[in-house]
């Protein structure tokens, strides 16, 4: 596990509660509560979602990274 920058995401499909999202260094400055963001999901390569909050912590080695941050 390492460090890094982490965000809780709600998704805008039918999967219940949070999901957890490396976020690249590049897209760090943009990663704010409230922000739209593309992820994957499953076999879908982008989903859109909202950002419910970020955190600092040791990554889950299964933590998918943010694909784009649409505002």
């Amino acid at each position: 596990m390492s460090e890094a920058l982490l965000v809780e995401v709600a998704p805008f499909s039918a999967v219940p509660g949070l999901l957890t999202y490396r976020v690249p260094p590049e897209l760090a400055p943009l990663a704010l509560p409230g922000a739209r963001v593309l992820v994957p999901l499953g076999e879908q390569q982008a989903v859109l979602g909202v950002i419910a909050r970020p955190r600092f912590g040791d990554a889950p080695v299964e933590a998918s990274r943010l694909r784009n941050v649409q505002d």
